[in-house]
């Protein structure tokens, strides 16, 4: 799998996105569960298949209340997305 587009200020998702990308564990139990909600599916594409689009999935970043034209804390996105 290649690395994630840095799109300015992203490096905090990406940062999240790739360290999960290889942590089997939490790969195996997020594909299997299907999620429904837009950017939790967009999420797991980008862990699982390396085929998801990383800017249609920074757009839906304001519903977990961060914005992704600012500086944010890679803990805090791990948080929200894994919440």
């Amino acid at each position: 799998m290649s690395g994630l587009e840095n799109l300015g200020t992203t490096c905090w998702v990406n940062s999240i996105i790739q360290m999960l990308r290889y942590t089997k564990n939490v790969v195996v139990k997020l594909v299997e569960i299907k999620p429904e909600q837009p950017i939790l599916a967009s999420f797991v594409d980008l862990l699982y298949q390396d085929t998801g689009n990383i800017k249609n999935f920074i757009k839906m970043l304001p519903t977990l209340g961060l914005n992704p034209m600012l500086q944010n804390d890679s803990h805090e996105f791990m948080l929200a997305i894994l919440d």
